[in-house]
């Protein structure tokens, strides 16, 4: 009955994926692309369980053997996703049109202008070509080896790279220095030289982060960028683009666990692909934790991963406040250890988070916010856009602790731009009316 219940679900998600895809083709709501990267990370996992099978967990990951061998479990968490589709759907898709001026030309035919008049912002340019380079210039500036700007492949190789200390605070600028070059080399203002200059730093800080999210991360929002600023008849080759992304990026990391890692054996490749790509795991155990208490405790108390992450907070880190991001509560809890022994090596999201932190109102907590997100997306610039989503998708992929510089950034970016810019807002029922 479980495995019947699950096909029903996938069932389901096809549908709704489709729908998603068609209606991004004409449409310019952002939630429809945040949630095809939400089935990609959620849900495609349910089908490779259906397709190729059970993960072979092991002893290392027991916890996520037990959370997966547990029938109830697996009934919640198939409900749940489900239910966060439609969450995140409809609370993104606000039914409303922003139309922003009319503008009158010489042959008196008026052309509605798609987007908000905005003020000439040059803080926000100068701030994005700033931190394009900021993670380049701070791994040249401070003690830290060099070659990590041009190998691509050295966290992989098991290279120990020099002032671990140091990068331990440059790469939380990673992420922002990706979605920032990558804002700039779209922008028409500057020289072909400078973006060529732009594209070998793009290299160099992916380099420098040397992980295979980080180049998942840097094509959905090269992605994101180019759906949004482009015309509706001509965005299937840009769909074409990020499939053909997504497989590339599959082989890439096979490759590496092949070249680097060691794994010869099918059934271990399988499994540590799906905990790389996939966040169905961490949200599994979660559930299972619930379930049971007496087997499996995460937190303990409700928020505490929320009070005990505040030291994460740019300058707080810097200045060497202790933090536990919620990562290292879910490690100690999958491989049994108390958190004081635990390393926070195992990747979290914002979905398991809220979960183990607020319990039942957690499960409402998370889509509700994507969904909310998604909607102040559709009202912001070209520039903003993509920054929003790369904040959306951060939330679904890592720990809030390891992105909080990377949400702070995205705050103060949105604070600018509401003081900088004027938007006009016209319901959708007055402006059929005219």
């Amino acid at each position: 009955m479980l495995q019947i219940y699950e096909i029903t679900v996938i069932i389901l998600s096809i549908i709704i994926a489709i729908y998603s895809v068609k209606k991004s083709k004409r449409s310019n709501k952002s939630i429809y692309f945040i949630y095809l990267v939400f089935w990609f990370i959620y849900v495609l996992p349910l089908m490779c369980d259906l397709i190729i099978g059970k993960p072979n967990y092991g002893a290392r990951f027991n916890g996520f053997r037990l959370s997966y061998d547990d029938e109830y479990t697996r009934f919640f968490y198939a409900t749940y996703i489900l239910v966060v589709q439609f969450i995140m759907l409809i609370v993104g898709n606000k039914k409303y049109v922003i139309i922003k001026s009319k503008v009158k030309y010489k042959n008196d035919r008026l052309k509605e202008i798609k987007n908000t008049e905005y003020k000439d912002n040059r803080i926000i340019e100068n701030i994005l070509l700033f931190f394009s380079i900021l993670t380049v210039l701070l791994v040249i500036i401070f003690p830290v080896s060099k070659y990590i700007l041009w190998d691509m492949s050295w966290r992989d190789s098991g290279k120990i790279i020099e002032g671990l200390n140091y990068y331990s605070t440059i790469e939380r600028f990673s992420y922002i220095s990706i979605v920032s070059c990558i804002i700039c080399l779209f922008n028409k203002k500057y020289s072909m030289l400078l973006k060529v200059v732009l594209l070998i730093v793009l290299y160099m800080t992916i380099c420098s982060e040397s992980k295979r999210s980080i180049i998942f991360f840097a094509g959905v929002i090269l992605i994101a960028y180019m759906i949004y600023n482009t015309e509706y008849k001509k965005r299937k080759n840009i769909y074409l683009l990020a499939y053909l992304g997504v497989i590339a990026a599959i082989m890439y990391s096979v490759y590496i666990k092949l070249e680097f890692r060691g794994y010869v054996n099918s059934s271990q490749l399988y499994t540590t692909m799906r905990i790389d790509f996939g966040r169905d795991d961490t949200v599994k155990l979660v559930i299972y934790s619930l379930l049971n208490p007496n087997k499996m405790k995460i937190l303990d108390y409700p928020g505490q991963s929320i009070i005990c992450q505040i030291g994460t907070i740019f300058p707080l880190q810097l200045l060497g406040v202790k933090s536990i991001g919620y990562n290292a509560f879910l490690t100690a809890a999958l491989i049994g250890q108390p958190v004081e022994r635990s390393i926070n090596w195992m990747t979290t999201s914002i979905l398991d988070e809220t979960i183990a932190n607020y319990g039942f109102w957690g499960f409402w907590i998370a889509p509700v916010i994507i969904g909310l997100m998604a909607r102040v997306t559709d009202k912001l610039t070209r520039e903003m856009i993509p920054i929003t989503i790369g904040a959306i998708v951060l939330l679904l992929m890592y720990p809030i602790s390891y992105i909080m510089w990377y949400l702070q950034f995205w705050l103060i970016l949105m604070l600018i731009a509401q003081k900088c810019n004027k938007e006009i807002d016209f319901d959708k029922s007055k402006i059929d009316k005219e």
